[in-house]
């Protein structure tokens, strides 16, 4: 079956969004059904998370979210595969502060063969330093 590359875009873009704010809202609910269950999270702290302990982690709250700022730069359709490159600023409670950090990440979403629903099976974020000038403007979430 051949994929037609802007409708996949579109949709893995959307989906993409989804998590982003399912992540800020903590709506696991949201995020779950996102998640693969052979996901590869490796945080831009370096910390790699499958897709229980990611989730284990919104549940405990151990990090919370308060706005997502998000720039893709490149997309690539592969067949049943979509890779997202972009760049995101995040903005968390981090211990009782607040933190702003920019990242950059590579997002890797794929048409499951089992059921044939499109889900996040790997992520990579690496820190930026120096790339936003305003740490609130253009926020998905909370301010």
């Amino acid at each position: 079956m051949r994929v037609n590359p802007q409708e996949t875009t579109e949709h893995v873009q959307l989906l993409e969004r989804r998590r982003f704010e399912a992540m800020v809202t903590g709506d696991l609910a949201v995020t779950g059904p996102l998640l693969s269950a052979d996901l590869w999270y490796r945080h831009s702290s370096g910390r790699l998370d499958g897709r229980d302990s990611l989730m284990d982690r919104m549940r405990g709250r151990t990090e919370r979210y308060l706005g997502i700022d998000h720039q893709e730069d490149h997309v690539v359709v592969l067949d049943r595969s979509v890779v997202l490159i972009g760049r995101w600023r995040l903005r968390r409670m981090d211990r009782d502060r607040e933190a702003t950090s920019a990242m950059s990440h590579v997002s890797v979403w794929s048409e499951e063969q089992h059921d044939s629903t499109w889900r996040l099976v790997a992520y990579q974020g690496s820190p930026l330093v120096g790339e936003y000038d305003d740490p609130h403007a253009g926020l998905v979430g909370r301010r």
